[in-house]
């Protein structure tokens, strides 16, 4: 039996087949339009494999797995997208022909510096992720430090490397690297902390990332009682995947539930013009 354990906070141990399997056997649950997959690997790479079979055997052709077009510049419309589970993870680099590779062990933002031009402000995060749910839907310019931290590295399996494609998971450097470097079909995550700094000193670079690439915003590791932040204020800036402990109940859940009643809740919400227009 293979079981998916949470350690940070406290989370009842499952069988990751119950996980992969809980969407197909609820489709009430989910509207028509894709679903994203977030996983948290911490396997070995014989489990990893084990774990893409899984995957392909459950959601067979629902799962989303056509490589991806340099030609396009954008993601595809969630239209384009119906009844497809999109697996979000770590990719091995395409010159890697082997069964498996190196990849950053981090959760995209575990460690990362992060200063504003005008007050040289610099914060050191070093959260660990602790729970996701997916629905969705010239300034002044951060910058890395000079200082880079020693980033850590795990195995990954070729076979789960396959799967991933529109959501290819990477670590966030700056606002302006990734502007210039990032491709439409990579995404970056976000700690909280690092999150609401972007949001509060450069709102404007925040918003115009979040027009060209998905980001996801996860609660901070030191909330050990799955307590939730106020997702408002990401929202404002465009983030898509805004996560929260959906078993922790009071008023950031509230206003999640009130956010998704729109549109048919089929999880999807259109961004106001503003937030989604001019890039």
């Amino acid at each position: 039996m293979h079981i998916y354990l949470h350690l940070t906070p406290l989370w009842t141990s499952y069988a990751y087949l119950n996980v992969f399997i809980s969407p197909t056997l609820y489709p009430s649950c989910y509207s028509s339009y894709p679903v994203i997959l977030s996983l948290e690997n911490h396997c070995s790479t014989k489990q990893q494999k084990v774990m893409a079979q899984y995957l392909v055997d459950i959601f067979k052709d629902q799962l989303y797995t056509s490589p991806v077009s340099e030609n396009f510049h954008h993601l595809p419309s969630p239209e384009s997208l119906k009844r497809k589970f999109i697996i979000k993870n770590k990719k091995l680099p395409s010159s890697i022909s082997s069964d498996e590779g190196d990849v950053s062990e981090e959760e995209e933002d575990e460690l990362v510096a992060y200063s504003n031009g005008d007050d040289k402000e610099r914060t050191i995060e070093n959260e660990t992720k602790n729970s996701f749910f997916l629905k969705s839907s010239s300034k002044k310019s951060s910058h890395v430090q000079d200082d880079k931290p020693v980033h850590k590295t795990m195995k990954l399996a070729k076979e789960l490397s396959d799967l991933v494609n529109l959501c290819k998971s990477i670590s966030f450097r700056s606002l302006q690297h990734s502007l210039q470097n990032q491709n439409y079909w990579e995404m970056c995550s976000f700690g909280e902390t690092v999150a609401k700094r972007l949001c509060q000193n450069v709102p404007e670079d925040f918003i115009s990332y979040n027009k060209r690439f998905l980001s996801r915003i996860y609660p901070a590791g030191k909330r050990v009682d799955s307590s939730n932040f106020n997702p408002q204020e990401f929202w404002n800036c465009g983030c898509q995947l805004v996560a929260l402990n959906y078993q922790y109940l009071g008023l950031s859940m509230d206003l999640n539930r009130g956010r998704f009643l729109q549109n048919g809740r089929c999880g999807y919400v259109l961004k106001p013009a503003v937030l989604r227009e001019g890039e």
